[in-house]
């Protein structure tokens, strides 16, 4: 039953989904010390609250759960190292995942992502607050790198 609510409410949250001409390239994660691949099942920009995020649904390596749900939200439509440098740490505490990734392989540019991920809907809001939050603490941080360099 609690899975059936969850799956309503993600279908709540989108609206279109992001369509490349090859499939999205895999995510890779690290446990245990082995690399294990994500693959992109789809990516989704959602509905409301916050420009610039996403669902991004994965088939799991493991068998349960067979499907695993991100957030991401893109901090940078074209990223670079030193913006990974300058958000890192809120990451880290925040247990926040980073990666640069195109969305729009077209393009040629990669995003950085932050991503999260959920598993029922209550943990949604709270995410989209620390995501709101990852913003102005990186706008932050660039406005005072600007002044010093000025």
């Amino acid at each position: 039953m609690a899975n059936k609510k969850f799956d309503e409410f993600i279908k709540s949250l989108t609206t279109q989904k992001l369509k490349s001409a090859r499939k999205f390239s895999a995510i890779s994660e690290v446990r245990n010390k082995k690399r294990f691949e994500l693959k992109i099942k789809n990516i989704y920009k959602i509905r409301e609250t916050l420009k610039n995020t996403y669902l991004i649904v994965v088939k799991n390596y493991k068998k349960e759960p067979k499907i695993r749900y991100f957030l991401a939200h893109s901090l940078a439509s074209v990223s670079s190292d030193f913006l990974v440098y300058l958000a890192r740490d809120f990451a880290r505490e925040n247990n926040l995942k980073l990666i640069q990734y195109s969305l729009y392989p077209k393009l040629l540019r990669l995003n950085l992502l932050c991503l999260k991920e959920f598993s029922d809907s209550e943990n949604y809001m709270n995410i989209i607050t620390l995501f709101k939050e990852f913003d102005l603490i990186l706008e932050r941080r660039l406005k005072n790198l600007k002044k010093l360099i000025i």
